[in-house]
């Protein structure tokens, strides 16, 4: 089976908050931010039949964040987050990459916006339970076939306002014909996703649908091809110190998913708790994974995450994170440890 691990790792390393951010215009109803951070960490990896280990930059980030007051109803507002640096090797390596891209408007009637972000899935059901850092556990994302780092972009997205602690959310990622990353031969494609989330006092409970309809069509000259579709149910609850966060989720794959990746679909169900110690974060999720190899076939992984973060000031924060896939030979395993300085 083919584990995209380092692009789901980069995915899931944290990314900054606008929290500290410096306000550098305030005029006219626009205000603008900057914000950024520097992550630098050590990670080894098991390969299987050994381990790699190296320096690494963990998502150095520069972001902009502007809003406009186009009404006292009405908010227009974009955010750019660059990333890719390379910061432990900045000098020998080029620019050549960027993270979050959107626009949007918001107001009394929800929140609209296009461009880069994270996928509804990721943040309502996969993040709950994620690695803080480095990389977490696997995901529905973890079984799509090919390259799939255009994961987030071309999304347009709206999320409605809350009704009684009621939200919904639906979406679509486009890929139009000119895309060199459409997967559909001289065809435009559009994925549908959607989801609810209820929120009453310190329990969030959210349910996602995504027919990752942008990853069907023709893949590695295979043909016509089925992704298959992503479902995802999750549950968190703050108390004093503590927040434990579940889910479940399901990628229900095809005929074409088992030809080329050997999974036909798979459950994954996690529990995480998170203790929040005043200087910082202790935290670990268990995942027991379900995975349908066809001809009735079959496969179990008992995955383990754990992690710790320490803030030395509000701005410099360490932290150490290692995951146990429980893949043959350890494969994937990793220990990564680093710094983050946030501005």
């Amino acid at each position: 089976m083919k584990k995209t691990l380092l692009a789901t790792a980069i995915a899931g390393a944290m990314c900054a908050s606008a929290a500290q951010a410096a306000t550098v215009y305030n005029q006219d109803g626009t205000q603008v931010d900057l914000y950024g951070n520097v992550q630098l960490g050590y990670r080894s990896v098991d390969t299987g039949d050994g381990s790699v280990d190296d320096i690494f930059d963990n998502g150095t980030t520069l972001g902009v964040a502007a809003e406009h007051q186009v009404n006292p109803g009405l908010i227009a507002y974009l955010k750019l987050e660059l990333d890719g640096f390379a910061g432990d090797e900045l000098k020998s390596t080029p620019y050549g990459s960027g993270d979050t891209a959107y626009a949007g408007m918001k107001g009394n009637f929800g929140d609209v916006k296009l461009g880069s972000y994270d996928t509804l899935i990721d943040d309502w059901v996969k993040d709950p339970v994620d690695g803080s850092w480095y990389a977490g556990v696997y995901n529905s994302a973890s079984y799509l076939a090919g390259d799939n780092n255009d994961r987030e972009g071309d999304q347009l997205t709206y999320k409605s306002p809350s009704f009684g602690g009621l939200q919904f959310a639906v979406g679509t990622q486009y890929k139009g014909d000119a895309e060199t990353d459409n997967r559909v031969e001289s065809d435009s494609t559009a994925s549908f996703f959607g989801g609810v989330k209820y929120t009453v006092g310190a329990l969030d409970l959210a349910a996602v649908y995504d027919n990752l309809g942008t990853y069907d069509g023709t893949v590695a000259g295979n043909g016509d091809y089925d992704a298959g579709d992503a479902y995802g149910l999750s549950a968190q609850y703050a108390m004093a110190a503590w927040t434990l966060s579940a889910k479940y989720e399901r990628y229900d794959g095809t005929d074409d998913t088992e030809a080329l990746t050997n999974v036909d679909n798979a459950n994954m169900y996690a529990v995480k708790a998170n203790y929040a110690y005043g200087m910082g974060n202790l935290y670990a999720t268990y995942q027991y994974v379900d995975q349908d190899l066809g001809d009735n076939d079959s496969e179990s992984l008992n995955q383990v995450m754990l992690g710790a973060d320490y803030s030395l000031t509000s701005a410099v924060t360490y932290f150490v994170e290692g995951t146990m896939y429980d893949e043959q030979d350890d494969e994937g395993d990793f220990v990564a440890t680093g710094l983050a300085f946030t501005f």
